[in-house]
Formats: structure tokens, sequence, C-alpha cells
């Protein structure tokens, strides 16, 4: 089975292709921090991959990526998101200060997770 993870269409060469074969494959999907910026960010203040995203897509792209959920649950209790469960703009396994990026403690990342840590399986696709 394949999950898509999120960031779908903003960053590449043709977004709007991109986004038709992805509602055509029909695949278990959760909503990035890209889709959520492309759906609620002014147009002028967005990069330009995500400007070229958002002035591709069709009316029905933007439905589809409306209705993406932040987490889903497959195959019993394996847990698919972007960033946490909570988040779509948290890093699981790395903690980001202002100096850069470090490897997250267990306890962060325990954290970051909170009741779902128990899980089978996590899927995140932003780290």
């Amino acid at each position: 089975m394949t999950v898509d993870l999120g960031d779908l269409i903003s960053g590449g060469p043709r977004p709007r292709e991109t986004a038709d074969l992805l509602v055509e494959l029909d695949l278990p999907t959760v909503c990035g921090d890209h889709e959520r910026q492309l759906l609620r960010t002014p147009v002028d203040r967005t990069s330009r991959s995500d400007r070229l995203a958002h002035e591709a897509m069709s009316p029905e792209h933007r439905a589809w990526l409306e209705a993406l959920p932040s987490t889903l649950e497959v195959d019993g209790d394996v847990l698919a998101f972007h960033g946490s469960p909570t988040d779509d703009l948290t890093h699981l396994v790395e903690t980001v200060e202002p100096g850069g990026a470090r490897p997250a403690t267990v306890q962060e990342v325990l954290d970051r997770l909170g009741p779902h840590a128990e899980r089978r399986l996590l899927l995140c696709g932003r780290t």
C-alpha cells in the first residue's frame, strides 16, 4: 500500500498535472503544510513554487485538497501524518533551534507524539 504524506503539488514543475495524477490515483493521503498554505495564505505572501501551484490549481483540485485530513488511520493501528499528529510544521525527530537543527531527544519525540506514541506504526512525512 502507498500512503501519501503531504506536500503534494508545490515545489515541482508541473503542479496541475501532478494534482490530476494524485486525484486519479486516489491514494490514502494526508494534508501537509504546503497544502494548507496553498489554501489559506494570500497568494502575494507565498513562495514562487506555492504561487505556481496556486495558479495551476482548478476548483476541483482545491476541493480535493480541502478534503484531505491532517491525520489518517491506516490499516488498524497505523497513523499517518505530515509533521506530528497535531501540527504539520513540527519536525518529529529533529528539534529546530535558533542555531539550527539537532536530533530530538527520545522525550521530545514522545511529547510530540502524545497518546499516539504507543501505535504499532507511525508514518511521518515532514522529517
